[in-house]
């Protein structure tokens, strides 16, 4: 016996819709699932081809037949690379950017340095960690539909500022003998100085590289493979401190791509 599907749960449907229906006793007013349309706009090499109306599910395969049906692509071979710009924004938005705020929260609310500004007993310095949230929501509604980013980023990716926020604690934890780096890492003002910077890298329209690998060349990946091999040897030797580092030597690398590709143009 087969289990009944809970329709409500499909993604791209909409419960409890109110339409007069027809049937053997006249006409009845009931309640009916229907699906939900989007917009969908297509792009070929950073040019926009068609905007159409579908289910809001499969975008990528609806893409792929689209391109097939009418003709221009024979097969998936012609595809270089995909990006659908709107799966999973909201994931990234709680995963990435909520769960970051509240680390940032509490670890400015822990601060040994108790901020001076309050509602009464309630401190207000630790609620700048809700600006991460901001730029994250911010930086989808700004980037996450713009078709240029097909093999590089514009500002830094939301998971990446949220692995950096994610590794503070764990420093913490593995150097509680130094003194002096917890009392930097602890400080209310770096902590905020740190959600500035990284609200800022992430709105802004600094190109970041994508870690994609069109093929093995090491002219064409050079960045990327300078990263993977740097990944392992960091963690070797300074573990959870790798990440900040690694998450800084990304955005160095990136820049250094953005200054010779100007330079060679």
């Amino acid at each position: 016996m087969q289990e009944a599907i809970d329709i409500s749960a499909l993604k791209g449907v909409v419960p409890g819709m109110t339409c007069d229906r027809f049937s053997d006793e006249g006409w009845v007013r009931t309640s009916v699932y229907a699906p939900s349309e989007m917009q969908l706009t297509i792009y070929i090499n950073q040019q926009e081809l068609v905007s159409i109306l579908c289910t809001p599910t499969k975008l990528n395969c609806l893409a792929l037949g689209f391109l097939y049906t009418e003709g221009i692509i024979s097969g998936i071979g012609d595809v270089a690379g995909m990006r659908v710009c709107e799966d999973d924004s909201l994931a990234d938005v709680i995963s990435f950017g909520l769960a970051p705020s509240v680390i940032m929260y509490q670890l400015i609310l822990q601060s040994p340095n108790n901020p001076t500004m309050t509602i009464g007993k309630m401190p207000l310095l630790p609620f700048a960690a809700l600006l991460l949230v901001a730029a994250g929501a911010y930086r989808l509604a700004k980037f996450n539909t713009d078709p240029s980013q097909s093999e590089e980023f514009k500002g830094l990716p939301i998971p990446s500022t949220g692995l950096f926020i994610a590794s503070l604690p764990l420093i913490i934890n593995q150097y509680t003998q130094s003194e002096k780096l917890i009392e930097i890492l602890q400080n209310q003002y770096v902590l905020l100085a740190i959600i500035i910077l990284l609200s800022w890298l992430m709105v802004s329209n600094i190109p970041m590289i994508s870690l994609k690998f069109k093929n093995l060349s090491w002219k064409d990946n050079r960045y990327q493979f300078i990263l993977i091999g740097a990944l392992p040897v960091l963690f070797i030797f300074f573990r959870f401190t790798a990440v900040p580092m690694i998450i800084f030597l990304y955005i160095i690398l990136s820049v250094i791509s953005l200054s010779l590709k100007t330079n060679n143009s």
